[in-house]
């Protein structure tokens, strides 16, 4: 009777376990989603805050409240002084750069548990082969001993 017990409390630890590596398994899986889902977009712009100083005066305010009928093609609010070319815009990826190596990060830690509980499923794996190995093996034994027993009576 000992036996049973022992094989239900094994097949429920390998369930939870096997359960478990399925969860892990699927957020792993997820994680790997997100990952190349920001490695295959770019970063958004990032957009630097501006003081706005009349270089006249000094006086500080609201400088885009000119002609709003007026507007250029290809001009954005403001124009540009003659010999003042537009400073070339170069966008940091360093918070995306962040998030892939937090990504990263939780995605190895997440193959290590799920490596983990791969051996733990394993090695309950083993016990349980040894343990009905052991219950079988003493089961014939007994078994034969009782057919010995009965022999050696009627004869």
């Amino acid at each position: 009777m000992r036996s049973n017990n022992t094989l239900h409390l094994v097949s429920s630890e390998l369930a939870k376990l096997a359960h478990a590596v399925k969860q892990t398994s699927a957020v792993t899986t997820a994680m790997t989603a997100m990952l190349k889902q920001f490695q295959s977009n770019p970063p958004p712009a990032q957009v630097k805050a501006v003081e706005e100083i009349c270089v006249t005066c000094g006086a500080t305010g609201n400088f885009n409240q000119g002609n709003p009928g007026y507007r250029p093609q290809g001009v954005a609010n403001q124009m540009r002084l003659p010999g003042f070319p537009q400073q070339p815009y170069q966008a940091t990826q360093s918070n995306q750069n962040f998030h892939l190596n937090e990504l990263e990060k939780i995605k190895r830690m997440n193959d290590v548990s799920l490596k983990s509980m791969q051996n733990q499923i394993d090695m309950v794996k083993n016990e349980l082969r040894n343990e009905i190995k052991t219950s079988i093996q003493t089961s014939l034994s007994n078994q034969t001993n009782e057919i010995k027993n009965m022999m050696a009576s009627l004869l």
